[in-house]
């Protein structure tokens, strides 16, 4: 921001000059971006590890999922690369192709920004340091629209054909998350007590996630509201299965 409009007075500041400072976040590399993408024989050395992956996943201070995106050779956070590296001891440019991102900020990112220099504004203009908030006139960027992408009857159907012979965990999440279509995370939050099996409904209350550094953190969901929705009547004895299952468990 003082970059860009740090020289201009307050009382000078134009609408323009905001619309000029998004279009440069918009199409300027602001971020340097890097990212790492392992390479085979990396893959090969973590396959071969007698290591359950759980456990690697906290000698070497990684999430599952990262372990997994970087088997599948996906792009991973630098740092996390990093990690791999020393914990395995060798250079991490031996192991990873570290790419960097040229590309400008995201709409999300310039829509923090505006919000930022809208809010210094308003508190300017209560003051009368100024007459006026001139980002109210300032063109905020738009994310184009985008369709949502739904799986067709066929899709669904195919899913649940190839869950017959997996643990019956799995089977669980993956039918909660066709039926209700509810995030990651608050499926992870439902404890039984959310589900009333009478009324076929269950109250979305939690939401629960790793984050890197940080550990397991549980919050409200993302909408910052519960909810309770529906479920079919078919999910009915899978869940009465799978809640036996866990009470045989804990008494075992």
């Amino acid at each position: 921001i003082d970059q860009e409009i740090g020289m201009i007075k307050l009382k000078d500041l134009k609408p323009q000059h905001l619309d000029k400072f998004y279009k440069t976040l918009e199409t300027t590399d602001c971020k340097n971006d890097q990212k790492a993408v392992a390479k085979e024989t990396t893959v090969k050395i973590l396959e071969d590890r007698p290591e359950l992956q759980k456990d690697l996943c906290k000698m070497i201070g990684i999430s599952e999922n990262t372990f997994r995106e970087c088997r599948r050779l996906n792009k991973i956070a630098v740092k996390s690369a990093d990690r791999i590296a020393a914990f395995l001891g060798k250079p991490v440019n031996d192991l990873f192709t570290i790419s960097t991102s040229s590309k400008g900020m995201s709409v999300k990112s310039i829509g923090h920004y505006h919000s930022f220099l809208y809010a210094v504004l308003e508190l300017a203009l209560k003051k009368g340091t100024i007459n006026r908030n001139v980002a109210v006139q300032a063109t905020r960027p738009k994310a184009p629209h985008a369709e949502a992408e739904f799986f067709e009857v066929e899709d669904i159907m195919t899913i649940k054909s190839h869950l017959d012979n997996e643990p019956l965990k799995y089977r669980i999440a993956t039918y909660l998350l066709i039926d209700i279509g509810m995030r990651r995370g608050e499926l992870v939050g439902i404890r039984w007590s959310s589900i009333d099996f009478d009324n076929r409904t269950i109250k979305i209350d939690r939401n629960i996630q790793y984050i890197e550094g940080q550990g397991i953190i549980q919050g409200t969901p993302k909408s910052g509201k519960c909810r309770t929705v529906h479920f079919s009547p078919e999910l009915i004895p899978v869940l009465k299965e799978y809640k036996d299952y866990q009470k045989l468990q804990a008494e075992c």
